[in-house]
């Protein structure tokens, strides 16, 4: 009854992404173009110039629609696949600590999850589920810790690697639940055993969805490109490198991390100090936990922007982990028959503190909800139907510009250039943080601009569309290739995009 009343719940806090069904994150665009390759005949890494981790176009490739380009059916899978999430959460912890610290888990969980994975389809909604999986395949609670059956270790190795093909930083769960692995196969002379039968079937485990994928490359001969892209992706380490790092990360992880996860925090810091004895036997008893909870954070200050999508994969662990420290603080009050008047008002003052807090998420949720109920990609929508309306199927384009993404499934085209996104190749790394604005965009000449051009010169896109926040005009080769062999076609306008259209189109054979 309680699970079904959360998960009620959260169907009603994730109704716009049910109803809505238009672009919230552009990346999502990214997600459903790259399953538009795949129908296509083409690969990711091979045909394109690819930063993400692969596993969303795959399931983009299976859940939105016969072309990849059903966002709204997308969207809707994405959010009950989330809510399988709460389910694991409160299953987890109702098996574990009973029915109070589930509820506290689940209400947490259901309270801020779609908050920070923002009801989306994008790729943190998919990998969070995998991973909360992973951790339910061998986790049985604080007095039994994990699973001793192999068969749980390869699930948790599947869950886990299917995890890291999503997002990358997901498959930092892996971390935590190798020191168990390694920690459940404990010789008898209590001496660790690095090659135990937990860790052989979490590690062969991990292997099979990378092998699935490897297999698809390789029967196209492509699968040191897929090797090449997911582990060695100079654009991804470039993203990396230009964030954050030292002293200045720290401090900004430190205060993201407090400001993301906040509630879960407080109540573990407010009920854990007064109801566990011991900073060695809770770590003891609740280390799987807390190594989880550690490997995300840290995956989340990678790179150090610091986004507020980064720490959904750390809710589940934080919220459970919120779940025990109240049941543990409910023990310990009730063992205490009459606490002293300052334990009492430090108590009191937790309460109020925690109930800040509630409404605090309550009123972010709210927020977030009013803005995903309106459509965002209105603007996109125009500009995809007419040139839908003024393309044949088989025409190409190309977009310059992230919220332009859109255009490539809303009006069912192919990229005119395997460079179909730009962000970080035409211009540097995005230097926006969790609480700092992006600097202006400035063009970054390159081999891969080259690339562009050649590409643009031999396909010859029906449409080019430049956004009105990039640095086009910097890039003054393709100005001058829009000016010899495209027109401006200013039928449709929405703000100061620029919509080119092909002045001479070679006539089909």
């Amino acid at each position: 009854m309680v699970l079904a009343t959360l998960l009620i719940l959260e169907l009603i806090i994730r109704a716009p992404a049910f109803t809505q069904g238009g672009f919230v994150s552009h990346d999502v665009a990214g997600i459903l173009y790259s399953a538009m390759v795949f129908i296509d005949g083409g690969l990711p890494y091979v045909d394109t110039v690819e930063l993400k981790a692969p596993g969303s176009f795959y399931l983009a490739w299976a859940f939105a629609g016969p072309e990849g380009r059903d966002v709204a059916s997308f969207q809707i899978v994405a959010n009950l696949w989330a809510m399988v999430g709460t389910c694991l959460v409160f299953g987890m912890m109702a098996r574990a600590r009973g029915l109070l610290a589930a509820s506290v888990a689940g209400g947490v969980y259901v309270l801020q999850q779609p908050w920070l994975d923002s009801m989306d389809a994008n790729y943190v909604i998919w990998a969070n589920t995998f991973q909360v999986g992973a951790i339910a395949a061998v986790w049985r609670g604080p007095e039994r810790q994990v699973s001793a059956r192999v068969s749980d270790w390869v699930l948790a190795g599947v869950l886990a690697g299917a995890a890291a093909l999503c997002k990358r930083q997901a498959g930092f769960v892996i971390f935590p639940l190798l020191w168990f692995a390694v920690a459940v196969g404990r010789r008898s002379d209590g001496r660790l055993k690095l090659w135990s039968p937990g860790v052989l079937g979490l590690v062969g485990g991990v292997a099979l969805p990378f092998a699935a994928v490897v297999t698809h490359y390789a029967a196209s001969g492509s699968a040191g490109a897929f090797l090449q892209g997911y582990a060695f992706n100079d654009w991804g380490w470039s993203y990396v490198a230009a964030g954050d790092g030292g002293a200045a990360l720290l401090v900004e992880g430190v205060m993201a991390t407090t400001f993301f996860l906040a509630l879960p925090l407080g109540l573990i810091g407010g009920a854990g100090v007064h109801g566990i004895r011991g900073v060695r036997e809770a770590v003891r008893r609740w280390g799987l936990m807390l190594g989880w909870l550690a490997a995300t954070v840290l995956a989340a200050w990678i790179g150090g922007r610091l986004y507020k999508g980064y720490f959904a994969l750390a809710m589940a662990p934080a919220a459970m982990l919120a779940g025990g420290a109240v049941v543990s603080f409910f023990r310990a009050l009730r063992a205490q028959r009459r606490p002293r008047a300052g334990r009492r008002a430090l108590r009191w003052l937790m309460a109020v503190a925690v109930a800040i807090l509630i409404a605090r998420g309550g009123l972010l949720l709210l927020h977030l909800r009013g803005a995903r109920d309106v459509p965002r990609d209105a603007g996109g929508r125009r500009l995809a139907a007419h040139i839908e309306a003024h393309t044949d199927p088989d025409d190409t384009i190309w977009v310059w510009g992230w919220h332009l993404w859109d255009l490539y499934p809303l009006a069912g085209r192919m990229a005119g250039s395997s460079i179909y996104k730009s962000l970080g190749v035409l211009t540097p790394p995005n230097d926006d943080s969790w609480r700092r604005r992006a600097g202006p965009l400035r063009f970054e000449d390159s081999p891969r601009a080259a690339l562009l051009l050649q590409e643009l010169r031999a396909s010859r896109p029906r449409y080019i569309v430049l956004g009105s926040t990039v640095p086009h005009r910097e890039f003054q080769a393709l100005r001058d290739y829009l000016a010899t062999a495209y027109v401006r076609d200013r039928r449709v306008r929405v703000g100061r995009v620029e919509m080119w259209r092909l002045r001479d189109p070679r006539p089909k054979p």
